[in-house]
């Protein structure tokens, strides 16, 4: 639903798909149900008889694993390496410097992570990631392409990002993990805990403290082991086993439980992406996939004594002199009251700004709004009345001209509700009683 949206709201129009909407009004349910069951039918392409929309959320989430892939595997060998530099050469092998190495740069990165995860409500990040994967496509408004954006720069962009993120380093300590392990088991170490300017107090603290965790799980520690050497068999092996314990509390299992939480976030941001049906793309399919949608009725204030006598019926306008404009229609100023003030047509920013600056200047004792009925009332189309009634500083009515359905009937009343405007027809011998 989300990718059909994207690209139709970039086209301007839904596309032309009769044999899809009328599958969707056959399909029956809500209005949600039929644009996704539309989505779903919309017209097979090429050879292999495949959606062009859905081959390219496929090709998406390809691109997407292969480059976690990748920075799952470089982040691995870069964990590896780690581990060979922790245990290196060094007789003995300091305990808490190899954990600093294998664990440290994980376990801080996350830490930042969850500190600026506040602020972290843009998009630059997967922007330019996005407009890096976007490269390899030669048209970037083939359904891969859109299906990139949508997936990095949508709702869910941020979390499939950490995602990826997460996995990368879960990579890392799953690599030093992996690496620790060999190297313990072929090579003999020597380890402790040794320390240059800690004092023995100070650094029997540190050992303690990091031990606390790997006790929880059985693995001996400070308390029953010793810091320096020399050291027993039992004793090297117990702290080589305290040292791989260390690794998977302190660096996998953090890595793993952020990994599903931002999985599970990204998840849900997806499905919840297609839930706001007021947006544009979905809006306009109303009349199409909702053609038997029931009908408003419309109550409004009874109008009051004095009325101008070109006033639509049902529609309380001051006696004096109203101003008029017609906003993204082509509403011709002929059929006005000739005390009418008539501002044009508002179709593009510069009509608005002179407009608006004009009502602003003016003293305005009401102010009309005519609108093309049968247009869908989207979210640019609110801001637009609002912002001219708030210009004028006045009473304020939306007008509709021409035919009108009774499916966008409703939504312009709920657009006058929410602007606080009263809705009536014109002109009045088209629309009758508003």
């Amino acid at each position: 639903m989300e990718l059909v949206r994207w690209r139709e709201e970039r086209d301007g129009h839904p596309a032309d798909t009769p044999e899809a909407d009328a599958a969707a009004r056959a399909a029956g349910g809500p209005l949600q149900a039929r644009i996704a069951h539309r989505a779903r039918r919309l017209p097979r392409v090429g050879r292999r008889d495949r959606r062009p929309q859905r081959a390219g959320l496929q090709r998406a989430r390809i691109v997407l694993m292969a480059a976690t892939g990748a920075l799952v595997a470089a982040f691995g060998i870069a964990g590896i390496l780690a581990a060979g530099g922790a245990l290196g050469s060094a007789d003995p092998v300091s305990l808490p410097l190899a954990l600093l190495v294998v664990v440290g740069p994980s376990l801080a990165t996350l830490l930042l992570w969850l500190a600026l995860l506040p602020m972290l409500r843009g998009g630059s990040a997967t922007s330019a990631l996005s407009a890096l994967i976007a490269r390899h496509f030669d048209d970037r408004a083939t359904p891969a392409g859109d299906a990139l954006r949508l997936l990095l720069l949508g709702r869910g962009g941020r979390w499939i990002a950490a995602s990826a993120a997460h996995a990368a380093w879960l990579g890392y300590t799953l690599g030093t993990g992996a690496a620790l392990l060999i190297l313990l088991s072929v090579r003999s170490y020597a380890l402790s805990w040794e320390t240059t300017l800690l004092d023995a107090e100070t650094l029997a603290a540190w050992a303690h403290a990091l031990s606390a965790v790997p006790a929880l799980l059985g693995f001996a520690g400070a308390e029953s082991l010793p810091l320096r050497p020399p050291m027993p068999d039992g004793a090297r092996e117990a702290w080589a086993a305290w040292l791989l314990a260390a690794v998977m509390v302190y660096g996998v299992l953090p890595r793993a439980l952020a990994l599903l939480v931002t999985l599970a976030l990204a998840r849900r941001a997806l499905r919840a992406s297609s839930d706001d049906l007021h947006q544009p793309g979905y809006a306009r399919l109303r009349s199409r996939l909702l053609p038997d949608h029931g009908t408003a009725r419309v109550v409004d204030a009874p109008p009051a004594p004095e009325t101008v006598a070109a006033a639509p019926a049902g529609v309380a306008l001051p006696a004096d002199a109203l101003h008029a404009l017609a906003l993204e229609t082509e509403c011709p100023a002929d059929p006005l009251p000739p005390d009418w003030i008539w501002l044009g047509a508002v179709d593009d920013r510069d009509s608005r700004e002179r407009a608006l600056a004009e009502l602003q200047r003016d003293t305005v004792r009401g102010l009309a709004i005519i609108v093309r009925g049968a247009a869908t009332p989207d979210r640019g189309n609110r801001h637009a009345v609002e912002a001219l009634r708030d210009a004028a500083g006045a009473p304020a009515v939306l007008l509709l001209a021409g035919p009108v359905p009774p499916a966008r009937r409703a939504d312009w009343q709920r657009l006058a509700e929410h602007a606080g405007l009263t809705l009536g027809v014109w002109p009045p011998s088209e629309g009758g009683d508003a």
